[in-house]
């Protein structure tokens, strides 16, 4: 079975690694580029405020700020999952994943239950993320600042993405974010005959807004 996903080459890529470990053939064929948003100037102001916490939702937002990050950040440094756990490691930053999930939402509710009445948090996130990260933070009480570290871009690699998914080889897709469904899924008829394969809840409500009804 060959699959096909379609993430950032920026993206340091387990998921695929472990795949193909296991003997199954995974391409990734990334059809978005990551434009940066961010002044290193600006991410270093933004860092001289007092947070409670800074939380950080994808590695490429750690790549997008990395220079002006230090070691001894004053906040609690709160990653999505493992990999951009890693990614700040690698840094020397100490950081925690509390997300049982490794969702927005899962991410926040852990959150909560610690307790955010009144709690300053810094947000580094993709211009194409939803805000549900923040509303739920904001309704509990949290005073919340987001930076938009970077944009996700569609690139040349579109029409060639789908042609690939129309060969027979190809068994299934593999998402890992709503932006990546929108570009795919505007370009194509079908995935009829394909297996789905979703990472995270809004990415899932994504596809099922293209009519994909059976999603792994």
């Amino acid at each position: 079975m060959s699959l096909l996903s379609f993430r950032p080459r920026e993206v340091q890529d387990n998921l695929i690694n472990l795949l193909r470990e296991r003997g199954i053939k995974c391409i990734n064929l990334p059809i978005v580029e990551v434009k940066g948003l961010l002044s290193l100037e600006e991410v270093k102001k933004s860092l001289e405020d007092p947070y409670d916490f800074i939380i950080f939702t994808s590695q490429i937002g750690v790549l997008m700020v990395k220079e002006a990050l230090k070691e001894n950040l004053r906040a609690k440094v709160i990653a999505i999952g493992p990999e951009t756990l890693n990614s700040l490691k690698n840094l020397g930053i100490s950081a925690e994943c509390i997300s049982k999930d490794y969702n927005t939402r899962s991410l926040a509710l852990s959150l909560v239950k610690r307790g955010v009445k009144g709690k300053r948090i810094l947000l580094f996130r993709s211009k194409n993320a939803e805000r549900d990260l923040e509303d739920i933070l904001e309704r509990e009480g949290a005073k919340t600042k987001t930076l938009r570290t970077h944009e996700l871009v569609p690139n040349e690699k579109v029409k060639e993405a789908v042609n690939l998914v129309l060969r027979e080889d190809i068994k299934g897709l593999i998402f890992t974010s709503p932006f990546i469904v929108k570009v795919l899924m505007s370009n194509l008829r079908s995935v009829e005959g394909k297996l789905i394969f979703s990472i995270g809840p809004s990415t899932s409500r994504a596809l099922r807004s293209f009519g994909v009804k059976e999603i792994y």
